[in-house]
């Protein structure tokens, strides 16, 4: 009898299977996939949006699978199979300026976490810490002494200041959780606030092999670390495997609730010149495909189109031919973005089931190494769109 959790997998596998040529097929690689002419309806009405009616559908994406079903009614199932419970919040209070260095926004994550975490063992230990804001908070709320495993020397030293000044029982420990060789205390309760790709990934894969009290974790970044392909973890998942790559790990993250209008301007505008490389890489090469290129910091933007092109064509090892007409291929490349941002609406339709893909497959793999598993928001997508936690907890009969 399979567990509520992979009945749950098993129904989002197949809704992300049959539509798959919705979501898969990325647009800055692939300008024209198939689905354009499947559905020309569909089409026509992402390309005659307004740009007031693009802004308001990007700004609540709750709203796109409504706006789709017309065209695609089993929307309504994938949405519906992503639905998930509040964590009910934990009786205790937060001690007098917990909150004492922590940013604005990170204090009021790690509130919801705090909130929704119900300690288990014996030894908090806060993965892959930072300055431990997480571990610090969860020690002075339960009185529970912590272990902080942190890589940068710089920050278990800031960390320390942080702890001491508080009187707290929390012990930094500079090392590489992704190449952690020691086994942690069975009676710990690892904890983790937005650990990044491999950062969450090595953490279930220590739990599964060390097994411990109880792990409570928020997992984020997907593709980071990630070579190109995509293994899951969980025996589920590699037997319904997605064949999923680094560019479709980086549509579960593609939302954004904490940018400044600047950096959303910049992005844009980022995407807009990279759309017009795009193009004139394409006429260069004379090859209709897509040149994977770096990223580059938005300050790259400072110097204008010509010199990002220039840029990246530097990199890529690509010879320009004189007289290029800039002007054209930015042109170009604005054009497709305003397409493109219309067009990747069906995409972000599925973002929220495929993330929940992702992180069903690391419960399974803890629900196999015989942990009772729960997942469940710790708070609203406006404070972080990384909302989901996972709690574990060994079975020990």
């Amino acid at each position: 009898m399979p567990s509520p959790l992979q009945t749950l997998f098993l129904q989002l596998h197949q809704e992300l299977v049959s539509s798959k040529l919705l979501w898969q097929p990325s647009l800055f690689v692939n300008p024209a996939p198939s689905w354009l002419k499947l559905y020309p309806a569909l089409t026509e009405q992402c390309l005659s949006l307004s740009e007031n009616q693009l802004t308001e559908l990007e700004q609540q994406p709750e709203l796109i699978p409504q706006w789709l079903s017309a065209h695609l009614p089993h929307i309504a199932q994938v949405t519906a199979l992503t639905k998930l419970e509040m964590n009910p919040p934990t009786a205790a209070a937060l001690p007098k300026l917990w909150d004492a260095g922590i940013p604005g926004r990170k204090a009021k994550q790690i509130k919801a976490f705090a909130e929704a975490f119900k300690p288990e063992g014996d030894i908090l230990v806060d993965w892959c810490s930072g300055k431990a804001h997480l571990g610090r908070t969860l020690s002075a709320l339960y009185t529970t002494p912590c272990l902080a495993l942190e890589y940068n020397p710089t920050l278990c030293q800031q960390g320390n200041v942080l702890a001491r000044k508080r009187n707290l029982n929390t012990h930094f420990v500079a090392t590489d959780v992704l190449k952690l060789g020691v086994a942690l205390p069975a009676s710990s309760h690892i904890c983790a606030l937005h650990a990044c790709g491999d950062l969450h990934r090595s953490l279930v894969a220590h739990a599964t092999s060390h097994p411990i009290t109880a792990l409570t974790f928020a997992p984020c970044c997907y593709p980071l670390w990630l070579d190109d392909t995509y293994t899951p973890l969980s025996n589920t998942a590699l037997t319904h495997n997605l064949q999923l790559d680094r560019t479709d790990l980086h549509l579960a993250v593609q939302e954004c609730v904490t940018a400044t209008p600047r950096e959303q301007s910049l992005s844009h505008k980022q995407a807009t010149w990279r759309l017009g490389f795009d193009y004139l890489q394409r006429d260069i090469r004379q090859s209709d495909s897509y040149l994977n290129t770096p990223s580059l910091p938005l300050s790259a933007l400072n110097n204008g189109f010509e010199h990002f092109c220039r840029t990246l064509a530097a990199l890529k090892n690509l010879t320009l031919p004189q007289n290029i007409q800039w002007q054209h291929y930015e042109k170009a490349g604005e054009v497709r973005w305003a397409k493109l941002r219309r067009l990747q609406l069906v995409r972000h339709a599925y973002r929220r089931a495929l993330e929940l893909w992702l992180v069903l497959d690391l419960a399974l793999r803890l629900e196999e190494a015989n942990y009772t598993v729960t997942i469940n928001q710790f708070c609203d997508r406006a404070l972080t769109p990384r909302n989901i936690i996972i709690n574990a907890k060994l079975n020990t009969h």
